[in-house]
């Protein structure tokens, strides 16, 4: 399948979605108002960070928008969803990416500038890949990648077939995203209309 207006230029062997919509409206924070779980297989994207190819072998998420959302315009749902405690719980994310796997596994909330915000909890393997991309990015100097390769490899835990798998805290919070108390990146600012 391929796709068009702003999917122009992603094209996918298969994809899934299903939602889940409760019977009865949430009543408070904790109670489902949906579940969404969606799957992508062999996704081509019309532009990917270097050295990352544009194919993701696959994409999976499991979430879940808890809390009452009024029928109103966009922000003033949004206001009071998250004034009543609103979250986005996101109970599995997986993506397989050239000899990259990352899943995640959080909650995220709208702060008071309505931005995203929250704590999550990621599993990594493949971090060199990482490295390369945020070099080639330019976001790393080329010269610090093999000190910030043999950190992460420090950190790895071993798995028996050699490879390494990486457990860190990410949160987002006033617009960056930070691995434990470190800000690795500026995020960019949603607009709500």
């Amino acid at each position: 399948m391929s796709g068009r207006g702003v999917a122009d230029g992603d094209s996918a062997s298969s994809l899934s979605v299903h939602l889940d919509i409760p019977a009865r409206p949430p009543q408070g924070d904790r109670d489902p108002f949906i579940s969404v779980n969606a799957q992508v297989t062999d996704a081509t994207l019309p532009q990917a960070p270097a050295p990352f190819a544009q194919r993701i072998d696959s994409l999976s998420l499991t979430t879940t928008v808890r809390g009452p959302v009024p029928a109103a315009p966009l922000i003033s749902a949004l206001t009071q969803w998250r004034d009543a405690g609103g979250t986005l719980d996101i109970e599995g994310t997986h993506i397989a990416w050239n000899k990259t796997s990352i899943d995640l596994a959080g909650t995220l909330a709208l702060d008071s500038a309505m931005q995203p915000e929250g704590a999550l909890t990621a599993t990594i393997a493949g971090g060199d890949s990482i490295v390369d991309a945020i070099v080639t990015a330019g976001k790393l100097d080329p010269r610090y990648a093999a000190v910030a390769k043999s950190v992460l490899r420090a950190i790895a835990e071993p798995n028996p077939d050699g490879s390494e798998t990486l457990h860190v805290p990410l949160s987002l919070q006033d617009q960056r995203l930070y691995l434990g108390p470190a800000p690795i990146a500026a995020l960019p600012r949603l607009t709500w209309r």
